[in-house]
């Protein structure tokens, strides 16, 4: 039986402990401001099967080991950083000149002034061209809970 892990293994073991702390943490603040039960039970059983997954996996191992991983299991977090295939399509979007590099604090005061018009807006949310360019570029929603068939970028 094996008592050690080998590195590809250690950090599997050390990525899935990672998510499970923050996914922990993820379902607390859903608890509290969303409200949405389903989806903070979801997300606690998901957390609960990798625990129950890594258990599994970790009970070979000898108390040296455990030990070890235990206590680098908690220098680690969850880290999110972009595919490097998009890093590259980002690098070629720049040297063309059909591409303009703004900065992302002059994008949002544009963003802010094309929000206005949001708020006379009658289009429905799933036909709105506006709506899909700031979903497209990641613009920060004005309103967190829309309401069904509300669109997140209008205060109304």
């Amino acid at each position: 039986m094996k008592t050690y892990f080998n590195r590809l293994e250690k950090n599997q073991v050390l990525t899935l402990s990672a998510f499970i702390d923050y996914a922990t943490g993820t379902a607390d603040e859903w608890a509290k401001n969303i409200g949405n039960k389903d989806s903070v039970k979801a997300l606690r059983m998901a957390k609960s099967f990798i625990f129950r997954a890594l258990c599994i996996k970790c009970e070979q191992l000898d108390d040296l080991e455990s030990d070890n991983l235990m206590s680098q299991s908690k220098k680690m977090d969850v880290v999110l950083k972009y595919r490097n295939d998009a890093i590259r399509e980002y690098k070629q979007m720049l040297e063309l000149d059909s591409v303009t590099p703004i900065q992302t604090s002059d994008l949002l005061d544009l963003c802010e002034k094309a929000m206005v018009a949001c708020n006379n807006c009658s289009d429905l949310p799933s036909n709105c061209s506006v709506r899909k360019l700031f979903a497209k570029y990641d613009v920060p929603v004005c309103d967190d809970n829309p309401g069904i068939g509300g669109c997140p970028y209008s205060n109304r």
